[in-house]
């Protein structure tokens, strides 16, 4: 498995905005942060799109050229029950 970096700040902020703090499958839409949490506390996860690493969904999807899986173009929030 390729070495785990960080996400920079400015990616996290990016995908918070867009977001628009709801879980981000199409499918779903909770919110990430529910108010019987104080409406303060997320619960949003970080996932890949096209994953870190050559195993995982949609691995075979990873361009053959240098490519960037913490960009904020592969990344997206989902809810704990959507991040599995």
């Amino acid at each position: 498995m390729a070495p785990r970096k960080s996400i920079p700040n400015e990616i996290k902020l990016q995908l918070f905005s867009a977001s628009a703090g709801h879980c981000q499958h199409p499918d779903c839409h909770k919110p990430l942060f529910p108010q019987e949490m104080g409406g303060y506390k997320h619960i949003g996860e970080m996932a890949h799109v096209i994953p870190h690493g050559n195993k995982g969904p949609r691995h075979e999807e990873r361009p053959e050229e240098e490519f960037e899986a913490d960009s904020f173009e592969n990344l997206l929030l989902l809810c704990p029950n959507c991040h599995t």
